[in-house]
């Protein structure tokens, strides 16, 4: 999982601070609903800017996945809340890893 120290990070991308106010996790959810809607085309209320190519690489590797959700973000929230804070960190992980760096 990709959650590093501020001063591990390897390069710069779009980071959360997870011990702060954005570590909360329904605001978490909602970064997920937000970045879901980007990627898949849906409804978003918030334009946040990522890169186009691993935008496409994510619609051809979540595909399967998509064709069966009806919403993704839904989907990726409902995973997040199977189970604890931890869970719902790694879930965030696995769909937006590429795109964000939580950090503690």
């Amino acid at each position: 999982m990709a959650i590093l120290k501020k001063e591990d990070q390897p390069y710069k991308r779009r980071e959360i601070d997870i011990s702060g106010p954005d570590g909360n996790v329904f605001v978490l959810m909602a970064y997920a609903r937000n970045y879901a809607n980007q990627i898949w085309g849906e409804e978003t209320t918030e334009e946040i800017e990522l890169d186009r190519a691993l935008v496409e690489a994510h619609r051809e590797l979540y595909n399967e996945e998509y064709k069966v959700a009806s919403n993704m973000g839904k989907h990726i929230t409902n995973q997040m809340m199977e189970s604890d804070y931890e869970h719902a960190l790694q879930v965030f992980d696995h769909y937006f890893g590429s795109f964000v760096d939580l950090i503690r």
